[in-house]
């Protein structure tokens, strides 16, 4: 008898229809499985908004600096959510390593707002 292990899971993500925002937790390192798995199920909630203006909430705490091929397919996952209505681009995080990646990979014009806790990203959002 085999057991399958349980694989972590990367990534959660949902959706607040009542404030429209897009939440999502991000950890550990990706391989392409997960990113592609982060893709539809972003693209999936880029349809389910249908149009409307959104903010987003990203808590990166726990993800660790990603290999440039995930970075790039992440840029344009970032860049389809600025084209879906995206607002406010809102990111948690304390690694100052991932930081300036972020800030690399990041359009001219749509830099995040960064905090260090999601109770003071929440907080700024209500601003």
């Amino acid at each position: 008898m085999t057991c399958k292990v349980q694989e972590e899971q990367m990534f959660e993500v949902s959706w607040d229809s009542e404030r429209h925002i897009l939440l999502e937790k991000l950890s550990g390192f990706w391989e392409m499985d997960e990113m592609r798995a982060y893709e539809d199920r972003i693209r999936a909630l880029i349809r389910s908004a249908a149009g409307q203006p959104f903010d987003s909430i990203s808590d990166l705490n726990e993800l660790a600096p990603q290999c440039a091929e995930i970075v790039k397919r992440h840029e344009q996952i970032m860049s389809d959510l600025d084209r879906a209505g995206r607002r406010r681009n809102i990111i948690v995080i304390s690694s100052a390593l991932l930081r300036r990646q972020v800030a690399r990979s990041t359009p001219v014009g749509k830099e995040p707002e960064y905090f260090e806790s999601l109770e003071d990203a929440e907080r700024a959002l209500r601003r």
